[in-house]
């Protein structure tokens, strides 16, 4: 879907645009009413765009989303551009939440190996009542400067010491088509 491939962990359960209306792949995960509004919600995401969630198998809403888009820049991200880059990413962040973003870091990063530029950004998630943090590792194609793909994790605190290593993890098996 996205262009390239990688590894599923062990512990993971992928939804995407194929399987989330399947009743059989989501009967064991939905267990009360709020985790079915989320999945409503994410069905409707998938109804936008193509993406892939793998959720964390206890599934309390931690989970590693995947999803790629084309666009009009085919600008390159590095060392001379990066706090441009990440100011402008705080910015579109907090402009859309009308929140303070509180721990935001954001750093080039270096997976996956074969990308033209990697970038890695964290901060404490401005776009929920719940206590959730998210990371993301963005980059774009190594063959289309115009396709950027970025694989975000949300945690609660509960999982994020858990759950980051695997998003690394993830991001260090991605091979392209």
């Amino acid at each position: 879907v996205h262009g390239f491939n990688y590894e599923m962990l062990d512990g993971y359960r992928l939804l995407n645009n194929w399987n989330i209306k399947d009743s059989m792949a989501l009967a064991d995960v939905i267990a009360d009413d709020n985790k079915k509004k989320m999945l409503e919600a994410i069905s409707q995401q998938f109804d936008i765009r193509e993406m892939d969630i793998l959720f964390y198998r206890d599934f309390g809403g931690d989970n590693i989303g995947i999803t790629s888009m084309t666009t009009k820049s085919d600008a390159v991200i590095n060392d001379t551009n990066i706090k441009m880059f990440c100011n402008a990413q705080l910015k579109m962040i907090e402009d859309m939440s009308k929140k303070k973003v509180e721990q935001y870091e954001c750093s080039l990063h270096q997976n996956p190996k074969t990308a033209p530029w990697s970038v890695f950004t964290s901060y404490k998630n401005v776009f929920t009542r719940y206590p959730t943090h998210l990371y993301s590792v963005e980059f774009v194609h190594s063959t289309n400067l115009k396709k950027r793909i970025v694989l975000s994790l949300t945690c609660g605190p509960k999982y994020c010491n858990k759950l980051l290593p695997d998003l690394h993890q993830i991001v260090s098996t991605i091979t392209f088509d």
